[in-house]
């Protein structure tokens, strides 16, 4: 019975990943990953007339990975994949082995996490679908986009797989055939996503060189492909061309940079719920139990060397200043080790829980995943009309009104938000559905309201220039403006340590260096012809609060 339940979550985890896949509107990197990359520069794909030649062809995919590896990045193995599938082998099959590729995910974490025997226990097999499909990072989109499936799911797969061979070299002889297959594996695993080899990889390295002599009997397996893929990833010219681009904040002084450098860091690791049942976990076992963490670290090797890496990767996150799904392999890290602190002791408690409450439990999982999955197909069928609507509209002026999903599906749900004037995605969308003949403007009901009225009828911001608030900028039509003025400026309100809007970090910096914050800044202007009225607009500041604009 215990076994036919561990089936049944497998199942529907995997049935549940695919389904979320397949009700789903391609956007953004979906979308470029089926064009040849044939600009001479990271970003040509997001730009205007970026979008060429459709990929149909492994020959097609061969010449646009050659320009990804030199100038976008060295992740030729995930994107290989990904453009295959999205342009010469059926997407839908991909969707298809992400299922099966969740089902290999969440088995091999159990098998890392938990001890043989107590494995058929389908509790553990439960907390970790739990964990991987609600509390990870970007849990609307990164495992279910093709773009971020490729890019963390199959890095995901190969991580845990690569770990699990580890553990077999350590455990005694292998034949060859598995040695084979282990540095092939490990050779795949570092070549696919730095930020699940790199910490992996630093775990290898600050362990294996104080164990030297594992290190020439059966480490270099894993070691030296691992290594080789890292490398041939990592120094891809395409790397460089990227971080040339990255604003290093290199004008301010140390401290202030640390800690804007710490506030973000800590404002995504601040968003992983993961991170908080983890640590509400270890506090409840701090005081609960007396497991000794320090024996843990010493007997059990994979914890050692996973604890290191976790602590090797937070370094560099710390440096990389990533986004929050890009964490996605620490929070694989922190899962595999809570397990392992877990399970001395809670495992006695889960084995006394009756049978029928794990099927009430497994009803209610596959419940809320119906939720998520009906609701992800209500959004793309009305991002799939919206696509329609501006095949057929004049102008490529579109109303973004999407419709309200229930609290307790919208964070598993991808929307598509208005968060830039002309954003990335307008232009991908364009390119890709009308041939660059007209632009996609996706605008929400309040800017949609400024823009097809004939006089911007919403509340002025002070400072005697006709600007008006509307979604994420200040507008004003361009012939409201005075003709002889050519520079506004942004007057702020004064930055105090209560700053709402402001992560903790930022704030101590506020405190400690207020000069790095002046109360008056030029502002940014960008003109853009909707229709036939012509629009100037100013980014409304993430952080800072404005004031008044005035002219200048």
């Amino acid at each position: 019975m215990k076994r036919a339940l561990i089936i049944l979550t497998l199942l529907a985890a995997g049935i549940f990943t695919y389904l979320r896949s397949h009700y789903r509107e391609l956007i953004m990197d979906e979308i470029v990953y089926q064009y040849v990359l044939d600009t001479d520069h990271y970003g040509g794909y997001w730009e205007n007339n970026g979008l060429h030649t459709h990929i149909h062809t492994i020959g097609d995919v061969i010449n646009s990975q050659m320009n990804h590896y030199i100038y976008a990045n060295g992740r030729i193995l995930v994107h290989f994949i990904e453009q295959t599938f999205s342009g010469v082998l059926p997407m839908e099959l991909y969707f298809v082995i992400g299922g099966l590729l969740m089902i290999v995910l969440i088995w091999s974490i159990v098998y890392l996490g938990v001890p043989a025997p107590q494995r058929g226990n389908p509790w553990w097999w439960m907390m970790t679908v739990v964990a991987v499909m609600y509390l990870f990072p970007y849990t609307h989109r990164l495992w279910y986009s093709i773009n971020y499936s490729c890019n963390y799911l199959i890095p995901a797969v190969l991580m845990t797989i690569t770990l699990i061979l580890f553990q077999r070299l350590n455990s005694g002889e292998v034949s060859r055939w598995q040695k084979a297959l282990t540095a092939l594996v490990a050779l795949m695993f570092g070549a696919s996503h730095e930020g699940y080899s790199i910490p992996i990889g630093g775990g290898f390295f600050f362990y294996y060189i104080s164990h030297l002599k594992e290190l020439r009997r059966n480490g270099w397996i894993i070691v030296v492909p691992m290594y080789i893929g890292i490398l041939s990833m990592v120094l891809a010219p395409g790397n460089f061309s990227r971080f040339l681009l990255v604003d290093k904040n290199s004008s301010e002084s140390f401290l202030p940079y640390i800690l804007s450098r710490l506030s973000y860091y800590f404002y995504y690791i601040s968003e992983f719920p993961l991170v908080w049942v983890s640590l509400v976990i270890i506090i409840w076992l701090k005081f609960k139990s007396h497991l000794s963490f320090k024996s843990l670290y010493n007997s059990d090797l994979l914890f050692r060397i996973l604890f290191i890496s976790l602590l090797w990767g937070q370094v560099f996150y710390f440096v990389i200043h990533a986004y929050s799904y890009a964490y996605t392999s620490l929070m694989l890290i922190v899962l595999i080790l809570t397990l392992k602190v877990l399970y001395p002791v809670v495992n006695s408690h889960l084995n006394k829980i009756g049978l029928v409450a794990y099927v009430c439990v497994l009803l209610l999982f596959i419940t809320s995943q119906g939720f998520i999955t009906r609701d992800s197909r209500i959004m793309a069928n009305y991002q799939h009309e919206l696509i329609e609507d501006y095949i057929d509209s004049e102008d490529g002026i579109m109303l973004n009104n999407p419709p309200e999903l229930p609290f307790y599906t919208r964070p598993f749900v991808t929307t598509w938000p208005v968060v830039d004037w002309l954003n990335f995605r307008d232009i991908v969308l364009s390119g890709a559905y009308s041939g660059y003949s007209k632009p996609f403007y996706l605008l929400e009901p309040n800017v949609y309201k400024v823009v097809t009225e004939g006089t911007l009828c919403l509340t002025k911001i002070p400072g005697g220039t006709p600007f008006v608030q509307a979604g994420e900028f200040y507008w004003a039509e361009l012939d409201s403006l005075e003709p002889s003025v050519k520079r506004y400026e942004l007057e702020y309100l004064p930055v105090d340590f209560n700053h709402t809007t402001a992560p903790l970090f930022l704030r101590v910096k506020f405190a400690l260096s207020p000069e790095s914050y002046p109360s008056l800044e030029m502002a940014q202007l960008d003109t853009m012809t909707i229709g036939k009225r012509t629009f100037v607009n100013i980014p409304i500041p993430k952080i800072r609060k404005v004031k008044a604009i005035r002219a200048i």
